[in-house]
């Protein structure tokens, strides 16, 4: 009767430079009698499946990697014994919990950059949570006939680094779920960021390791801030003007007579939804 050891071989990890990928190896011997290496066609097939792992499964200590390779091959110095592999790997390592604190394997990142922007007013009353009306929006007018003006505004990016399980075949799961909220803006405060300032542009899902329902995947979620929440000035149109723009003396308005009027607001990101159950948690 076969019998199957783990080597002491099977303790240590590998991990790359930059500290995302993580490859562990479980080393296995299998000792067949004489007789069953004789009779048998497949050893190396039979001693795979004696010994306790199989593909996709969870390392026993370290939970955030999974079996991806399975190898077997017949030691050097002996025709019954089988060392069979276990190849491990996972991303942003973190020990077992012991109780204390452990890694929440998420990262933040905040990039600002002045960018030119066309305008027709400035200082104009920005909307309570970037919900236009139709009222012109005030400020003073920087347009010169109708054309608008360019002015330096900051551009700020916030991207969200997370490594998780998912089971792509689950009707609904994470993946699936985030193609819902593309495009829409923060109901409530989140990341710091007042209502609707902050807008979910998408996310890069990439699979490092694992399958099925044990399939760990990186996904970078990214979300752009605006302090006047994401509002568009948009100048009142006619037909009278070769420009398309209607100005202030057209309808017998002086505050504005050589410029844009109206000139107003609009929100092409209309809808709101609940960015939590994106499961972003860096408060740790």
């Amino acid at each position: 009767m076969a019998s199957v050891t783990e080597s002491i071989e099977s303790t240590g990890f590998r991990q790359n430079f930059t500290g995302d990928s993580l490859e562990v190896r479980r080393e296995f011997d299998v000792v067949f009698t004489d007789a069953e290496v004789t009779q048998g066609s497949n050893v190396d097939s039979v001693a795979q499946t004696l010994v306790p792992v199989s593909l996709g499964q969870v390392h026993p200590t370290i939970t955030n990697a999974f079996c991806e390779t399975i190898e077997c091959r017949k030691r050097s110095e002996s025709n019954t014994i089988f060392r069979v592999v276990a190849i491990y790997k996972g991303n942003a390592f973190s020990p077992p919990d012991d109780g204390g604190d452990t890694d929440s394997n998420q990262t933040f990142t905040l990039s600002s950059k002045a960018v030119p922007k066309l305008v027709y007013r400035i200082g104009a009353t920005v909307p309570q949570d970037g919900t236009p009306n139709d009222n012109d929006i005030g400020g003073t007018a920087i347009d010169i006939n109708g054309k608008p003006t360019s002015i330096v505004a900051v551009e700020s990016t916030v991207t969200v680094n997370m490594t998780l399980t998912i089971d792509t075949s689950s009707p609904g799961n994470y993946i699936a779920g985030i193609q819902g909220i593309i495009g829409s803006r923060n109901k409530d405060t989140f990341l710091g960021a007042a209502k609707g300032r902050l807008l979910y542009t998408g996310a890069t899902v990439a699979k490092v390791s694992g399958s099925g329902a044990n399939s760990i995947f990186k996904v970078a979620h990214s979300f752009a801030f605006d302090s006047e929440f994401h509002c568009k000035q948009v100048a009142e149109s006619t037909d009278i003007r070769p420009s398309g723009v209607q100005l202030g003396k057209d309808v017998g308005n002086a505050t504005y007579e050589k410029n844009a009027f109206k000139v107003l607001f609009k929100q092409p990101f209309t809808e709101f939804d609940d960015f939590n159950v994106l499961g972003i948690d860096i408060s740790s």
